[in-house]
């Protein structure tokens, strides 16, 4: 009971560090876009903020995951060093009125977002892997909703250098308050959870990470979220609440069942090609921009969801990032096709087409690699618990008290589940041990284990 409630503590708190990090960090960046906007001239913005940003806050990643490789954890506290480090970096751009202060600093913003990005998404991989994608998807929506509310109110004035600036010290000290009781419940029960998953093949995770890539790519080349559509009738914030939506959605159906998750995944990224044939027709660029924005939303918890978990599996924290990492490379990529190929809707099309073709069919590949094995196993596995259970003529309760023997559970925590008294389950568990022969609940699943290679 102690290790459920430290593990939903630990869920809550990481939960409350990704929505304020990813409220300021989102936050300053389209204040940053909407300084170019005002700074530059069509098109620019959109190389500038999703060409170049992206490519740097991917680059913030990898030196964040080169530090944790360095330091094998996190033995200092990060945010109190990174959070004000992007206010300083944040700020001069918008104060002075100069496109190349704008540039300059505005890169380095979005490095540091990287780093932010990266170590948000390893306390993540920390989670219980039953809440990760729930915990992602709630703190990733609930702060777009947030930025809609706040921009109804201030009439888009949350974008001002100096309301940034209050929102980035606003979010920043409850995170770094949060980080010092994180990093304890982290190193004393979160990591004695990750115990026996296997390791997998070498290639699962350069696959996994061309699969994201091109997926991005697939995404920006078919709709870009051009910011000239920004001028003329979207509503940034507006369009933004379906993504906060399906950021949501995603989350639960994702924890529910990564693989349902991974699937529906695969079908919404169909509606790119679909808003590509919408965007130049007579359908309102809003329609347009929230059909691609909840689109986006099972995506991007499909990349962050399958790198933590796979951190997971591997055992190694570096990995946690990657998927994000692979995916602003992908965006970035896919923004310069955009524009290389904006003269032609059919080129855009066909070449979309080609790279979805080829990220499908590594898609299964990898959906085979991480989530079929684990079904197979569950099936004999249960298959076996079923012969074990029938061979020594256990009643359904003592097969329900026998599962949560052989998951160590103490006579407390399955009086609790079950919610039936503690004597209860000590007659049951004295019945298990008489019809298995076992003087031990230690000799009862050394049997089990015997009886299951023996099988």
């Amino acid at each position: 009971m102690k290790e459920r409630n430290t593990e939903r503590s630990y869920g809550m708190k990481c939960m409350l560090i990704i929505f304020l990090c990813f409220f300021m960090t989102s936050t300053g960046y389209i204040a940053w876009l909407y300084d170019l906007m005002a700074l530059s001239w069509e098109g620019f913005p959109d190389l500038i903020s999703m060409g170049a940003g992206y490519l740097l806050q991917a680059a913030g990643i990898f030196l964040f995951s080169l530090y944790i490789g360095k330091r094998g954890d996190i033995r200092r506290p990060l945010a109190i060093f990174l959070l004000p480090a992007y206010l300083i970096c944040m700020i001069p751009s918008y104060i002075t009125g100069s496109l190349a202060l704008a540039v300059t600093f505005g890169f380095l913003s979005n490095l540091i977002c990287g780093m932010i990005a990266g170590y948000y998404l390893y306390l993540l991989s920390k989670a219980d892997i039953k809440n990760r994608a729930k915990i992602f998807g709630i703190a990733y929506g609930a702060s777009t909703i947030l930025s809609w509310i706040l921009s109804l109110a201030a009439k888009n004035s949350i974008y001002s250098s100096f309301i940034n600036a209050l929102i980035c010290i606003i979010c920043s000290a409850p995170v770094i308050l949060i980080e010092r009781s994180i990093r304890n419940c982290n190193d004393d029960a979160v990591s004695e959870r990750k115990d026996e998953r296997p390791a997998g093949t070498k290639w699962m995770i350069p696959v996994a990470s061309l699969i994201v890539a091109l997926f991005s790519i697939v995404e920006h080349i078919c709709f870009s979220f051009p910011s000239s559509d920004i001028k003329g009738t979207v509503h940034l914030e507006l369009t933004r609440l379906f993504y906060g939506a399906g950021l949501v959605i995603a989350g639960l159906i994702s924890d529910r069942n990564r693989k349902h998750g991974a699937v529906i995944t695969l079908g919404a990224l169909v509606l790119p090609f679909i808003t590509l044939t919408l965007k130049n027709g007579a359908v309102p660029a809003g329609i347009v921009w929230s059909l691609s924005y909840f689109a986006t939303a099972f995506f991007s918890v499909y990349r962050v969801i399958l790198f933590c978990d796979l951190a997971d599996r591997k055992k190694d924290c570096r990995i946690s990032g990657y998927g994000l990492m692979a995916g602003r490379i992908g965006q970035s990529a896919g923004t310069v096709l955009s524009f290389a190929l904006s003269h032609s809707v059919m080129a855009m099309a066909a070449a979309g087409a080609v790279l979805y073709c080829v990220a499908v069919f590594a898609f299964f590949w990898l959906y085979q690699k991480i989530y079929m094995p684990d079904a197979d196993r569950r099936m004999s596995e249960e298959e076996h618990f079923q012969r074990f259970a029938l061979k020594h003529d256990l009643s359904q309760r003592e097969r329900e008290i026998m599962r949560l023997l052989l998951q160590k559970e103490t006579t407390p925590m399955i009086a609790d589940r079950l919610f039936v008294s503690e004597s209860t389950v000590k007659f049951h568990v004295h019945n298990i041990l008489q019809k298995t022969g076992c003087s031990s609940r230690k000799e009862l699943y050394e049997h089990f284990e015997q009886d299951r290679r023996g099988s």
